[in-house]
């Protein structure tokens, strides 16, 4: 707006005549505008340093905003904060409005407790995603992967097709089901 603004108080000066006192003072007044635009931006800029600051900004404004408070628990835990992942990811399940956030949300905190080698909290976080949406592929491609981590081949089979019949293009589950194969075809070929 306040860039827009200088460009018309420059056309503006271009339009009078010889007047070079009322132009020189319309330029001194974009001028100004522009200065004014940059340190402006300048504070934005402290905003946008990093996700973390960005999701952290905008969570703070919207507090009931779920989309903020899941992008801010990503940021998070991509900066290695997972105490602060968890606790944004609380912020997001209660600002959910629906069964398929809820399910988002219990499935990153089941990743986040997986990927403290807890598979034992993780696994029932994964199975309740899968319950309140059942068009979740990720919730049932976690269930694959812990169940085929427990050595549970059958089980991780049995979610895996599932996680591939509602999204047949997840690389993850793709490669999961080349390594589901092998290891079940070695396990045949010991069997024999």
């Amino acid at each position: 707006p306040l860039a827009g603004l200088g460009i018309v108080f420059a056309a503006a000066a271009r339009g009078i005549g010889d007047g070079t006192r009322t132009r020189s003072a319309v330029m001194a007044a974009a001028g100004g505008l522009f200065l004014l635009y940059a340190v402006n931006i300048q504070d934005r800029l402290k905003v946008w340093r990093d996700d973390v600051s960005l999701w952290s900004y905008d969570s703070a404004r919207n507090p009931g905003n779920f989309l903020s408070r899941l992008r801010l628990a990503d940021a998070l835990r991509a900066a290695g904060d997972r105490r602060g992942s968890y606790t944004a990811l609380e912020g997001a399940l209660g600002a959910a409005s629906d069964d398929r956030q809820r399910s988002i949300v219990r499935n990153e905190l089941g990743t986040l407790r997986a990927a403290a080698n807890d598979l034992d909290g993780a696994e029932p976080l994964f199975r309740l995603a899968a319950e309140l949406d059942p068009g979740n592929h990720l919730a049932f491609y976690n269930l694959a992967m812990a169940r085929f981590l427990r050595r549970d081949l059958s089980g991780a089979a049995g979610y895996l097709e599932r996680s591939l019949r509602l999204n047949g293009t997840y690389a993850p589950a793709r490669a999961l089901a080349g390594a589901l194969e092998k290891r079940l075809n070695d396990g045949r070929s010991k069997g024999n």
